[in-house]
């Protein structure tokens, strides 16, 4: 499915729900920075029935805002009280240390922040969470084209 974000946008939400529910070790693939490389293509089954999906990760397919803004909404629309493991996770390759937020878009990452910063404070409390929230914050609070 990651190859046809950068086509079809209004898959994102339905790509992070999935994304959520994956088991720890192949959301570590799929969101790894390191393309798998030829003959070593990873197969999982998903579901009841047995289909075997090819694991790709490129993480140039994925548009870091809509991500980020994706797993915002998912979790505002879920009542979440506060972001979890999963999140962050997903959070942290979008707008973490090692992401870039693009200046020709600063608005869009202006509304992403304004979404996740009450929950980025809250995690802070949270002694799994605390390194990664902070990270973020860092990366948005540092940003010369989104200080206001």
């Amino acid at each position: 499915m990651q190859p046809l974000l950068k086509d079809y946008k209004l898959l994102y939400p339905s790509y992070i729900e999935v994304l959520l529910q994956v088991d720890q070790e192949i959301k570590s693939i799929i969101l790894s920075e390191e393309p798998i490389r030829t003959g070593e293509e990873i197969y999982f089954s998903l579901g009841l029935v047995s289909f075997n999906y090819k694991l790709k990760s490129d993480l140039n397919d994925i548009d870091p805002i809509l991500m980020c803004n994706s797993v915002i909404d998912y979790v505002i629309s879920n009542g979440y009280e506060s972001l979890e493991a999963e999140h962050m996770q997903l959070i942290n390759v979008c707008a973490g240390p090692n992401a870039e937020l693009n200046s020709l878009m600063s608005e869009s990452w202006l509304r992403v922040y304004q979404k996740l910063k009450d929950y980025l404070l809250v995690s802070i409390c949270d002694q799994e969470l605390c390194a990664d929230s902070l990270a973020v914050l860092h990366n948005f609070l540092t940003n010369d084209m989104l200080k206001y």
